[in-house]
This record gives C-alpha cells, sequence and structure tokens, in this order.
C-alpha cells in the first residue's frame, strides 16, 4: 500500500529514487530534489556525516522528507512553527518546568574524569533514595556525558549506574567486575572514533559533535541524526503543528529522571571573528529549549575580525535575549515571532540539532582557545545560525549570524549560572 519501501529500524520508508507523495512512495520526477548523498555506506555508516539515511544497496540515501545537497540529506526549505521565550530582566521568567526549580544539581565539566565522578554521584543520590526530590540538573562538559546519558537512555538505573557497594565489598574480585553500562563509556577510544568518522567523510565542523555521539550515546541508541523533546506529550505538540515531521525521529527523555536538563555550552563569536573574556555568552541547551537568556551589559558586544588590520572596525552584535524551542534551533531568523512569540514561524534548520550536538558543544573545549589564540584550524570548531530574541516584539528583525560554540567552561565551570538565573539570581550570561 506505500508502494515501493524498505523496512529500516521498524519504519517503512521510501527505496532509492523514491519519494513520499500522497502517502505512497512514488518514483522521483524530474526537477524534484535528490535523495542520493552520493556517500556509500559498504564501509561505514551513513548517520553521522550525512544526518538522516537509510543504507540501500550500499548507497546513503535520505529518508523521506528530505533532500540531499553537498552530500547531507537535509530539510528543505519549509516553515516550522516553534516557541520563540524572551527571557530577560523585564521578563525574566523561564518557560513552563525550567521556571519552578526547587532543587537542582549541578555537574561541573573535566572530561572522563567528571563523567566518572557524576556516575558515583547519581549511582549514590538514587541508592538513598533522593533522586525523587531532584527537579533539575544542569551540567558542562564531561559531566554533560554523564548526565545526558542518565537522562536520555531509557535503561534500569542499577544496569545503567552500578549498584552501590560498601567499603567492606570492594575486594579485587569486586573491582574486576565489568563496570556499569555508563562507567564503561569513560575509556572509549574517541581518537579511534574521530579517524574513523574522518575517514567517513564527516565535514571538520561537526567532527567533535560526532565523536562524542558516537563514544558515549551509541551505546544506548542514542546516537542518530534526531530530534530532542521532553516527552511523548512534547513530541505530540511539536507533530500536531508541524505536520512535516511526522516522520522525523524524535529521542526522549527516560521516564523516572528530573524534569529539566540544562546543558552548558559557549556562545564564542561569530564565524571570522575572535572570542575573548569580554564578548562570550553563556549558551544553554535543554530538550525543550535552547539559546542564550538575558542580554550581556544589555547592549550589543563588540568583536574584532580574525585578521584585523588597524584600519578595520569592531562589529557589533546583539546576542541573547531568550531562547528557541529546540526542535527550531539552528535556521535563520523568524520570519515572525523575534520578540517572543508561542507560535513563531520560523524557517526550518536544515538538520536536526541533536543530543550528541549538545553533548559535543558543552564539552568542545579546545573551540574557546583555537578561537582566543586565532589558532588553526578553527574549522574544527562546531557552529551554529544564531539569532537573538529582541526587547520588543515591534523591534526590526535581527539577521542570523553563524557563531562558534564551545565548551561551556569558557563561561562557567560548575553549571550553577543556568540554575541561578532560573531562581532569579544571576542575571548577566557572561564570564566577569
Amino acid at each position: 500500500m506505500l508502494g515501493a519501501t524498505n523496512c529500516v529500524r521498524t519504519r517503512c520508508l521510501c527505496q532509492a529514487g523514491y519519494c513520499m507523495r500522497g502517502g505512497v512512495c512514488a518514483e522521483a520526477e524530474q526537477g524534484q530534489c535528490s535523495v542520493n548523498t552520493g556517500g556509500t555506506c559498504r564501509l561505514f555508516r551513513c548517520d553521522a556525516s550525512r544526518g538522516p539515511t537509510q543504507c540501500d544497496e550500499g548507497s546513503c540515501v535520505c529518508e523521506h522528507g528530505l533532500c540531499a545537497e553537498d552530500g547531507a540529506c537535509i530539510v528543505p526549505d519549509s516553515v516550522i512553527v516553534a516557541d520563540v521565550v524572551r527571557v530577560d530582566d523585564a521578563q525574566p521568567a523561564f518557560p513552563g518546568a525550567q521556571g519552578l526549580i526547587p532543587t537542582a544539581l549541578c555537574f561541573s565539566g573535566g572530561g572522563a574524569r567528571s563523567l566518572s565522578i557524576v556516575l558515583g554521584a547519581l549511582r549514590a543520590l538514587e541508592g538513598l533514595g533522593l533522586m525523587p526530590k531532584v527537579a533539575a540538573i544542569s551540567s558542562v562538559s564531561g559531566g554533560t556525558w554523564a548526565a545526558g546519558i542518565y537522562m536520555f537512555a531509557d535503561v534500569d538505573k542499577e544496569e545503567l549506574l552500578g549498584a552501590a557497594a560498601a567499603p567492606s565489598g570492594l575486594t579485587l574480585a569486586a573491582l574486576r567486575r565489568r563496570p556499569s553500562r555508563l562507567g564503561a563509556t569513560a575509556t572509549q577510544d574517541t581518537m579511534g572514533i574521530a579517524l574513523e568518522l574522518v575517514a567517513g567523510g564527516t565535514a571538520p565542523d561537526r567532527l567533535w559533535q560526532h565523536t562524542v555521539s558516537r563514544a558515549f550515546l551509541d551505546a544506548f541508541g542514542l546516537d542518530e541524526p534526531a530530534f530532542m523533546a521532553l516527552d511523548a506529550d512534547h513530541v505530540a505538540r511539536i507533530k500536531a503543528r508541524n505536520p512535516q515531521l511526522q516522520h522525523s525521529r524524535f529521542v526522549t527523555q527516560a521516564p523516572g529522571r528530573p524534569k529539566v536538563f540544562v546543558m552548558n555550552g559557549a556562545l564564542l563569536a561569530p564565524v571570522g571573528y575572535l572570542a575573548s573574556n569580554a564578548n562570550v555568552v553563556s549558551w544553554q541547551m535543554s530538550p525543550e529549549f535552547t539559546g542564550s537568556p538575558f542580554r550581556p551589559d544589555h547592549a550589543a558586544l563588540s568583536y574584532t575580525a580574525r585578521n584585523h588590520r588597524e584600519d578595520d572596525d569592531d562589529v557589533g552584535q546583539p546576542v541573547g535575549g531568550g531562547l528557541v524551542e529546540t526542535v527550531a534551533f539552528g535556521g535563520p531568523a523568524p520570519i515572525e515571532g523575534q520578540g517572543g512569540s508561542r507560535a513563531a514561524r520560523l524557517h526550518s534548520p536544515r538538520l536536526p540539532f541533536t543530543l550528541g550536538d549538545a553533548l559535543g558543544i558543552s564539552s568542545a573545549a579546545f573551540a574557546g582557545k583555537l578561537e582566543v589564540k586565532k589558532i588553526t584550524p578553527d574549522n574544527l570548531v562546531p557552529k551554529a545560525s544564531v539569532w537573538p530574541v529582541l526587547a520588543s516584539a515591534d523591534a526590526p528583525g535581527v539577521a542570523a549570524h553563524e557563531y562558534s560554540l564551545g565548551d561551556g567552561g569558557d563561561v562557567e565551570n560548575g553549571g550553577v549560572l543556568a540554575m541561578l538565573q532560573r531562581r532569579g539570581g544571576a542575571r548577566a550570561g557572561r564570564d566577569t
């Protein structure tokens, strides 16, 4: 009934050379977008470097509804309806559960060391029965690796974290046992994974995100080009007002976890300009909303060109001011609603902003060093299209710019700032 399809991951997807029209896979007509990326999947899988694909007779082919462009599967230019929330001194309230946080855990950065410490903390808190009292988790870098797995992996908690052990039970035999599933990720060969991704054609500015995603999420079925959402109800709301996403993949938080999860990164500078201690601001990512709340010093920030000459003027760029629903993050500035709207019309992002993207940005410690010190190759730095939320619905629109993004530790390494902002504490997401 669906026409020429293949069964991929329990889903019926159109075969190569076919497009979904009227609920049926029909042969693509001349003039329609191409679905073949030009890549092969005989040696390497397609997902990481080419977006949402299926492997069809050795070729990387876009899933239905997507088009192949420059070797990757992108969302065709279309309109997506999503929430844009203003968060600044005049309107400091955060949306939904993010504005009601009585108790939060903050996990700092530090790579695999932080992952191991967070594992122990979560194991202890679960063992003491205290996690149901935690409303939110805020994390940075290696803390985000562990927290991201804990929040999204729908796995029995003891299997995920391991059982608590009394000091008297820490025998050599006990220490030789296989680690818990989360603990096992701490020894992943990230260099080997990165080399494999390079060989498979992953773009430089997406290499770190995909390396992190493969290393820490693959074992839990979360390393896929899927949108993030809070839960099934959130997915249903997104799809109800965006029918074009009806067949899109989503990953949601596992049941029995804190309601709010904020992964902290840093908004460094527009591409082609230098980041500094004076202009790097907090970048906050969650399954619901992504962006930079509040406005640093209530003014545009100044950036100096990377190849600066004495007669060059620094560029002033407004940043921050609020959040956009994560499903719509990454596209150009809104068609309408840039000053805040519960149903803003935006251009669709070309690719889903994934859990792996958030983990990678939160832990991209090298990015700030490359940007501040003008070290090349800066093309390894994660990038995204970013625009500010305006202070007034009547203000003229501000275009999106491609920004470099980096580790949350470039602003504040403890993950505390995001929670203080949600409790009415710190207001400027800036390292002062």
